[in-house]
Formats: structure tokens, sequence, C-alpha cells
């Protein structure tokens, strides 16, 4: 005889959840760093040019749709097909699109027109990234590392920014459409 659970599973019991999708990211999290990375740019200056959607919907802001390559340039996501199943699947991507839920196409698009734009913010965010302590000079996350980074400023030597430099390359160069 198979003994019974102490308790039922009942997935439709009321919860009492944070009313927030950013209560679910904590506050060191790399999106957050993101956010602030895209969040400062200028969309009106033409580093990163807009494009349409597929089906007459209106454009994405471009600081959305870069939030999301960085993302996956970040997390290793080297599809555009991946990027998009993860933006409704992802609490931290969830929180950086905005609930948003751009294409594949549109996606792909956009990075075929804005690759070398968004290698320059891609390495903004990896140096920024790379000193708060939240990746490794490969781009690796290194969560365990934040505590040992936050005691102390950490400088990155000509060599580690060299390296970090062709780790922003070698990301960028493999994602395919």
């Amino acid at each position: 005889m198979v003994s019974s659970p102490e308790q039922p599973i009942d997935r439709d019991q009321p919860q009492s959840q944070p009313k927030y999708l950013s209560d679910y990211v904590p506050k060191d999290h790399l999106v957050r760093l993101l956010a602030a990375t895209v969040d400062a740019l200028d969309p009106s200056d033409g580093t990163l040019r807009p494009v349409p959607t597929l089906g007459g919907e209106p454009e994405y802001d471009v600081r959305l749709l870069a939030a999301a390559w960085l993302y996956g340039f970040f997390e290793g996501v080297d599809s555009s097909r991946v990027l998009a199943d993860r933006a409704s699947a992802y609490i931290p991507l969830m929180w950086l699109l905005a609930m948003q839920k751009p294409d594949r196409d549109t996606l792909a698009c956009f990075l075929e027109a804005n690759r070398e734009g968004l290698r320059e913010l891609f390495r903004t965010a990896a140096f920024a990234a790379a000193k708060l302590g939240m990746v490794d000079l490969e781009l690796r996350p290194t969560y365990e590392a934040r505590a040992a980074f936050a005691a102390r400023q950490y400088k990155l030597q000509r060599r580690e920014r060299r390296t970090l430099h062709e780790s922003v390359n070698r990301v960028v160069d493999s994602i395919q459409r």
C-alpha cells in the first residue's frame, strides 16, 4: 500500500505572492546591471537601429531588444529562437523585458542590423559586470565570487582587459540567426 502525502498537491490554492515581478529578481542579479546599461542609452542617437516587426505590430524599443541580446550573450544563448522562448519562461528575463515577448524573427533581424552596436554595448556591460564580480574573464557567471569582489575594489589589469575583449568578441561572433 502506498502511503499518502501529508499535504495534498493543490496548484490552485490562493497565494500571497509578491505583487511585482521585480520582487523575484535579487538586487545584485546581472539583469539589473543590464537594465541600467540599456536604460542609459538614448534611443534616438542612431547607435542602435529599430527593426520592423511582422504582422504590423508596433516596433519594439531598441533598448528592450538590446537588453534581450545582452542577456543572451551573458547566458550563452546563441539563437534568437531560444532567446524568444526564454522571454516567456525565465523570470529575470521576463523582468528585464518588462513582460514583452519579441518573436525570434524580430530578435534575429535586430541582431543582424545592430551587431557592432551590440558588441560595444556588451563590452561596456561585460567590463562593468567583471568589475562587480558578476562574471569572470571568460564571461561565465561567478555567483559565488560576488562577496569576495564586493569586499574590495577590483581593477582589471591589462592582460585581464585583453582576455575580456577577446571573450566579448568570441561571444558576439558566435551568435547565429
